[in-house]
């Protein structure tokens, strides 16, 4: 029977993948194994899915693909599980169960390192809280996410599993309510406020605070609750929201509201304390004229290094400082080195003279000179060893010519 093209490509890519499962399991490579992880998420995902028609397949093949251990390419599985599951409404039942499985065996994950293989326990710790409504039994569910091995897993996976937590927790009061089942709601509430400290103590400070509002949370409900109260629909309503794919460009369809400019600044910006441009209002004086002060850093060191502030172009004229201004500056900063504890005293030589002038005005015979007087000779002993004589006689040298001088 001929087939469409569109069916003959479908059958060749699953043909495809399946010889490179099976490759994935007989190899050892563990490089290599990634790189057929890679080739597989590759063909299935490309041009949105279009040659996948069995989005249950798929995700089975991704799960398989989970028992690759000491692998780096957990993120990825992840997104691909997120991305059908949501995309694909049709397959959220079958995605819940698959994750709730993935969850089942958390210990198998909770050794894996950071962007391992325990990547995937994210994506499924999201996917059992968000449509909680698949799941089979809730309460198992529960209970595995408040496994001990979860400590093992990284703060971010953490993170999500609380927030999952949750919403489970809220699925279940609320069956409850609805079979008039208030004594499994309470003792439910007390299992919860049990585990959720295993969290509330996290160095991690994103887990430490949605573990501790789940805490207070749940504390308030369960008080409600002993007055007879229903709360299961007011819980419900924090996650009720519909969820919707947003396109990465969906910003820009968004229309600017009428009387909204975008280039001005909403709330007037305040002047720092730290610009160039600001002015104390305290003039710089120097001999006894006064320059306007431009900026903090207009202080700079001038000639025979004297304090000197020099105006920026304002159309202000500079009166050059005399001598004896000078002078006086220099001999005021002295007198303050000398009272100065953190000051080295001292004087450097000047670098006026050069280095020959200097050699030129020392006397050699100013240099004293002493005798030295010892009680004992000096005497140096030749070398007892005879120097051993080298093959072939001495060389003569070569003169310039290539003779043999002898």
């Amino acid at each position: 029977e001929r087939t469409s093209p569109t069916s003959s490509g479908i059958n060749a890519e699953y043909g495809i993948v399946k010889k490179l499962v099976e490759h994935v399991d007989l190899s050892e490579n563990t490089s290599f194994k990634e790189e057929l992880l890679r080739k597989i998420v590759d063909i299935c995902s490309q041009g949105n899915y279009q040659y996948i028609s069995n989005f249950e397949w798929y995700l089975t093949v991704l799960v398989e693909l989970t028992k690759l251990e000491n692998t780096k390419e957990g993120r990825r599985l992840a997104n691909q599980m997120l991305d059908v599951s949501i995309r694909v409404k049709a397959v959220r039942p079958f995605a819940v169960r698959q994750m709730s499985v993935l969850i089942e065996n958390l210990e198998k994950f909770s050794k894996s390192e950071r962007d391992g293989v325990c990547e995937v326990i994210s994506a499924a710790g999201w996917l059992v809280g968000e449509f909680h409504e698949y799941l089979e039994d809730k309460e198992k569910v529960l209970r595995d996410i408040f496994s001990p091995k979860v400590l093992d897993l990284p703060p971010h996976i953490q993170t999500i599993l609380v927030q999952a937590s949750i919403k489970i927790y809220g699925s279940i009061i609320t069956d409850n309510e609805t079979l008039g089942a208030d004594e499994d709601s309470k003792a439910l509430g007390e299992f919860y406020l049990s585990k959720i400290t295993m969290f509330t103590d996290s160095n991690d400070l994103e887990v430490q605070e949605r573990s501790c509002c789940a805490l207070q949370l749940v504390k308030c409900l369960v008080k409600l609750q002993a007055k007879g109260a229903g709360v299961a629909a007011e819980l419900m309503d924090l996650f009720a929201e519909d969820l919707n794919p947003v396109a990465p460009k969906a910003q820009r369809k968004v229309q600017v509201p009428e009387g909204l400019d975008l280039d001005v600044w909403i709330y007037p910006q305040k002047a720092s304390k730290y610009s160039d441009d600001e002015d104390d209002g305290n003039p710089v004086t120097f001999g006894g004229n006064s320059l306007p002060q431009q900026s903090t850093f207009s202080s700079m060191q001038g000639f025979g290094s004297e304090s000197m502030a020099y105006p920026q172009a304002t159309g202000v004229s500079y009166q050059e400082p005399t001598h004896e201004e000078i002078q006086n500056a220099r001999e005021q900063r002295e007198s303050q080195n000398k009272t100065n504890p953190y000051y080295l005293q001292g004087s450097l030589p000047s670098n006026k003279t050069s280095t020959v002038e200097r050699k030129q005005e020392m006397n050699i015979s100013d240099i004293p000179v002493s005798s030295l007087t010892l009680d004992v000779p000096l005497r140096v002993d030749k070398p007892s060893g005879k120097k051993g004589k080298k093959k072939g006689g001495k060389k003569g040298k070569k003169g310039k010519k290539g003779r043999r001088v002898e």
